[in-house]
């Protein structure tokens, strides 16, 4: 009996701890599965804060910065960008009117178009004369120029209305003489003195310049100018020349950019009626007189083409230069290139020529 009791004590003990093994199992599997479902949480919250733009900040405000720097720059805050909008309409807005000229008989008859000897205008150009009380014969030349000038300058008026010497390739400058073969051109002061009162003030001028036994400078009136020769004594050969005018020309280049001559042509330039030399290019000989005549006209143009077309002929390479030219007995056109052109009254201005 008492082995019966036992028994079925160690069967109830079993029975309890084996209970109890069961509800603590559970339990930890309980806190195992609410574990697990905390672990997959965070695990997911944690992903989606990588994948979230605030995790990397640096990158948000880069790509913020590159979106906007079009829109306007850093160094120029927008209200300074208007500012200067503003001032440059401003600027455009701003209209300077010419000053009105004088319009009383004696300014008119000053502020008149005089052309330099010019016949076809002797009745205003006596007119002129009279007001300016000098002698009235109807041409427009040095004397009148000079009291013109100094008219216009008293009322303050503008000098450009005083009317130039003609600028005519192959005739004298402003009556001037150029040094000819066994023929002294017209000393340089007097010739200087002249000249700047047919043409005005100079713009400038250059130094003596020795080239091939011989010194030249040229005086420059814009495009225009003037060279001058002089010689020293060579013993047993020739005294020497003193300073004289060799020849004038005008030289100037085309920009072809801007399609402007660089520089101002004082006057309209005109040639005057020649016989046409023949010359084959080569420098070691000398250019045949022919009695082909270019009549006198306006050549003045940059394109070669339209000047062969002006005037009526083909102009000749040089071989030893390169550059193109054609000669007649009272001028020399020279077209260097690129625009540039040479237009020279006295064939033998250019030195070593």
């Amino acid at each position: 009996m008492s082995e019966f009791f036992e028994s079925g004590e160690s069967e109830n003990i079993f029975a309890s701890n084996t209970r109890g093994l069961r509800q603590r199992n559970a339990v930890i599997g309980i806190l195992i599965a609410i574990i697990a479902v905390l672990v997959a949480i965070l695990f997911v919250k944690g992903c989606d804060d990588d994948d979230s733009p605030s995790s990397i900040p640096v990158a948000v405000e880069e790509t913020g910065t590159e979106d906007t720097e079009p829109e306007g720059s850093e160094d120029t805050p927008p209200e300074a960008a208007t500012e200067e909008e503003d001032d440059n309409t401003d600027e455009e807005e701003v209209v300077v009117e010419p000053t009105p000229l004088p319009d009383d008989p004696e300014s008119l008859i000053l502020l008149g178009d005089y052309a330099w000897l010019d016949p076809s205008r002797s009745e205003a150009t006596i007119a002129l004369q009279e007001l300016l009380e000098i002698e009235a014969d109807g041409w427009y030349g040095m004397g009148t120029r000079e009291a013109h000038l100094a008219a216009l300058e008293e009322r303050g008026l503008p000098i450009s209305y005083a009317a130039i010497c003609d600028l005519t390739v192959g005739e004298d400058l402003c009556g001037v003489s150029s040094r000819m073969p066994f023929e002294d051109g017209t000393p340089y002061e007097e010739a200087l003195a002249t000249l700047i009162s047919g043409l005005g003030t100079p713009d400038s001028e250059t130094d003596w310049n020795e080239v091939c036994n011989a010194e030249y400078k040229d005086v420059f009136w814009g495009a225009v100018y003037a060279r001058f020769i002089k010689t020293g004594a060579t013993e047993g050969v020739s005294d020497g020349d003193p300073p004289q005018l060799d020849g004038w020309g005008i030289g100037n280049q085309y920009d072809f950019d801007t399609q402007e001559w660089r520089k101002e042509f004082p006057a309209e330039v005109t040639f005057t009626e020649s016989n046409l030399r023949t010359w084959d290019g080569d420098p070691s000989t000398f250019p045949e007189d022919t009695d082909t005549v270019i009549p006198a006209g306006s050549y003045i143009t940059p394109d070669q083409e339209d000047f062969q077309e002006l005037i009526g002929h083909q102009m000749i390479e040089d071989q030893y230069w390169g550059f193109y030219t054609i000669i007649t007995n009272q001028y020399k056109v020279v077209n260097l290139g690129i625009g540039v052109w040479d237009y020279l009254t006295n064939t033998s201005v250019l030195a070593c020529d």
